[in-house]
């Protein structure tokens, strides 16, 4: 785990930064809600908001980072959380018991936004155990000239766009009056629970990468259309690709705790259980024809599955595994840097494993990645084609590949975050020394470069084992 820089020493002149928490089941309202903010930010001067000081979808971490604590820093930094209502957030474990109790348990103020009609949402509790902290205790956005609020969507307004105008309005004049962190209407702010660890408490440490410039949307978009095409029933074999350098864990940790786990709680009713490895062998080492690699296959999937080599004698094995299974298991591995001809071979395999169950057996219950790391398999574009990788019982999703960050990306990164003041460099030579004439970096060569700059090591922060998802 990268630590983050606690924006605590910047100045109290220093704009707003804004947390935008919403389910990506509410995709196109959430994009249309932020097409207005974004209007308000720079209108509206006297604010402080900036667009590259809100962030707003799941973004991108630097090498090492999981998701969970990069949320969490940009939670801690946060002015004003504006929590996106509707039923698909109130029912998102990550939307509720993580980013909207993090920041109700930091006394952060918190703005509801009603997207869409939502029943007893006035009642949900954003801590345990306290039962006035409930979304309902806050003011919530937008009302009407009657004060009494009304979704954006499915609402009494007259139109989309007068309902999103009325909520940047109240936005603005929450801004304008200052409101103490957490405000409730009737005037008594939320404060953090009792024995809770402060979480404003200043620390040096390293700032996450803005989501808007470093969030990888192509791939994770293609990652997210393969989700929306899964079939009920057949399992899921995701392969991302990423050079080494890019690091493909990082960025499979965000999209597999933020946006597989959304998914499978949101459209499969289940929980996405914690992720368990899976060692692929080489294609030339399990034996002279593909009977041999199916069953050295079938044995290192048994060990992930059961933690014993030989428990998966045959498909009907893995069946009747699998319907015990009260979520959704991810597995992940790396795939052998070996010819595409090899490659081929070995997920030509795998997939003849998990077409070997009977009918209605529950596929869905389990989903591999492989990362794609070699440099000449990344580079193809259709790499299911190329592979000729066709299957019954498994659905397979090939994302785009991770791309790296520019000269552009790190001085919005530099800006958004004060550096300037932090390290006594200005963006220009902060770029210049970082980058030294390279037109880009990687991320886990931008991580090994900025720290010195920095002033950092990685023994300032407990790091997990290289791989560990």
């Amino acid at each position: 785990m990268l630590p983050q820089i606690v924006a605590a020493t910047r100045p109290p002149t220093i704009g707003r930064y804004v947390f935008v928490s919403y389910s990506h089941k509410d995709a196109r309202l959430a994009a249309a809600f932020m097409e207005a903010l974004y209007g308000l930010a720079g209108n509206a001067e006297d604010l402080g908001l900036a667009r590259e000081r809100i962030f707003f979808d799941r973004g991108q971490l630097l090498a090492g980072d999981k998701w969970s604590d990069g949320i969490e820093s940009a939670l801690r930094v946060a002015d004003l959380v504006l929590f996106l209502v509707s039923t698909s957030s109130l029912n998102s474990a990550f939307c509720v018991q993580r980013e909207l109790a993090i920041a109700a348990e930091a006394g952060k103020t918190i703005v509801p936004v009603l997207l869409s009609p939502t029943a007893e949402w006035q009642g949900r509790k954003m801590l345990p155990g306290r039962p006035e902290s409930t979304l309902g205790s806050l003011q919530a956005v937008p009302t009407d000239d009657r004060n009494g609020v009304q979704p954006i969507s499915g609402g009494t307004w007259t139109n989309q766009p007068v309902a999103l105008a009325q909520a940047m309005k109240q936005i603005a004049m929450s801004l304008r009056r200052g409101a103490a962190p957490g405000m409730a209407p009737g005037g008594q702010a939320l404060q953090p629970a009792a024995g809770a660890r402060a979480r404003n408490a200043p620390r040096r440490t390293l700032p996450p990468l803005l989501p808007h410039l470093c969030n990888q949307m192509q791939p994770e978009n293609s990652f997210e259309k393969g989700l929306d095409g899964w079939p009920e029933g057949r399992a899921l074999l995701v392969l991302l690709k990423g050079e080494y350098p890019d690091d493909t864990t990082g960025f499979w940790n965000r999209v597999r705790e933020k946006n597989l786990a959304d998914y499978c709680e949101q459209s499969l009713g289940r929980m996405l259980r914690p992720a368990q490895p899976l060692v692929l062998p080489r294609a030339g080492d399990a034996g002279p024809d593909a009977g041999d690699l199916q069953r050295a296959l079938r044995r290192r999937l048994s060990e992930a599955l059961t933690g014993k080599p030989r428990a998966l004698a045959n498909g009907l094995a893995l069946a009747a595994l699998l319907a015990t299974l009260d979520g959704v298991l991810p597995l992940w591995g790396t795939l052998p840097q070996d010819s595409a001809a090899a490659s081929g071979d070995l997920l030509r395999a795998l997939l003849a494993v998990l077409d070997d169950v009977p009918d209605g057996t529950p596929m869905n219950r389990l989903a591999i990645t492989l990362l794609i790391e070699d440099p000449g398999l990344v580079a193809e574009d259709q790499l299911v084609k190329l592979l000729s990788l066709q299957a019954v019982r498994t659905h397979v999703i090939e994302t785009r590949r991770l791309q790296p960050l520019s000269g552009d990306d790190v001085k919005i990164w530099h800006r958004a975050h004060d550096l300037e003041g932090i390290v006594g460099m200005d963006e220009e030579t902060f770029v210049q020394r970082l980058f030294e004439g390279a037109p880009n970096l990687r991320h886990r060569t931008f991580d090994q470069r900025v720290r010195p700059i920095l002033g950092l090591t990685r023994d300032e922060a407990a790091q997990r084992p290289e791989g560990e998802p």
